[in-house]
Order: structure tokens, then sequence, then C-alpha cells
């Protein structure tokens, strides 16, 4: 490791461990639900979070890889949305295209399988 190495300016535009050599502003809508859970965390030195009407949020940050947010997003489900880069938002069009394909023709099994019944509102 060279001797004028410094972590903090090398993983500066990292969210985490992976670094890169692109420039992204990536934006992030997150539902209300979401937006309740992860309020006041600080992730990066870029963030910055934007209340929205009805409770939701966009968060915002200036990263150097995608590799480590696209992770993050596919965790959080459908609560959160990209907005922006759209480099990003092609990324998870095509990990949804190659699930389908995937998937295609399976027949599902196990417990889930069955439809839950829903309970009777008296059984409470």
């Amino acid at each position: 490791m060279p001797k004028n190495f410094d972590p903090k300016k090398f993983f500066n535009h990292s969210l985490g461990v992976m670094t890169g050599t692109g420039d992204y502003e990536v934006v992030i809508e997150l539902d209300a639900w979401l937006t309740d859970i992860l309020r006041g965390r600080k992730w990066h030195p870029s963030q910055v979070w934007t209340e929205l009407p009805g409770g939701g949020s966009h968060l915002q940050m200036r990263l150097s890889c995608l590799d480590e947010i696209e992770q993050w997003v596919l965790s959080w489900g459908t609560r959160a949305t990209v907005l922006r880069p759209q480099a990003l938002r092609d990324g998870f069009s095509r990990r949804r295209k190659n699930f389908v394909s995937a998937t295609a023709g399976c027949v599902p099994h196990g417990p889930l399988a069955t439809p839950v019944r829903a309970a009777p509102a008296n059984d409470f």
C-alpha cells in the first residue's frame, strides 16, 4: 500500500467498500414506511434527504459505483424506486427480465404454493 494512501479520500464516493471510476447522481424515492425506518441514518457524506408530501422521501447521493446501492435498493423491494441514474434503472430492468426468463414454466411447490386463506374478522 502506498505511504500516501488515504482511505477516506479513496472511498469518499463509495457507499461501502466498492469503488469505481463513475460519477453518478443517485436519487431514490422511498415510501412513507421505509422513510420512517431509514430517516436519520447517515450512509454517505454526500447524502441529502428531501421529505415529500405523504410521508415519503427522496434520498440523493453522489457515488462512483452502482453495485452496492443496487443491492440495497433490491433489499428494500417495492418500497423504493430509483429515479436516477438511468444506468441503475436499466440494471433493474435487466434483472427483472432475467428473473422472468429463468422462472418461466416453473411450477410453485412447498408451503407458499398453497393460497393462504384470510381469517374471518370474527376469529380475533
